[in-house]
């Protein structure tokens, strides 16, 4: 999860050239993951395991083991999957 903050800042941050939406998308990225803190069934199924939520045009995937939440992936909605 922290490679994919680290990548999608610099892409924002270096190749968009916006530093401050860099920074406001990261922190808004994680305001939104500590939302599974207090309500992990948030998110809708992706498959038997994995979970989903978004954020703009991000998607948060994630899995719930023994009242754990996992982030496994952050990525682009224009990713193919």
């Amino acid at each position: 999860m922290r490679e994919d903050l680290y990548q999608i800042e610099y892409y924002i941050k270096y190749e968009l050239k916006n530093a401050i939406i860099a920074k406001k998308t990261i922190n808004n990225l994680i305001n939104k993951i500590l939302i599974l803190k207090s309500f992990p069934r948030i998110g809708k199924k992706y498959d038997e395991i994995m979970r989903f939520i978004t954020y703009k045009n991000f998607l948060i995937f994630y899995e719930i083991r023994e009242q754990i939440v996992i982030i496994k992936t952050i990525i682009h909605s224009k990713v193919n999957l």
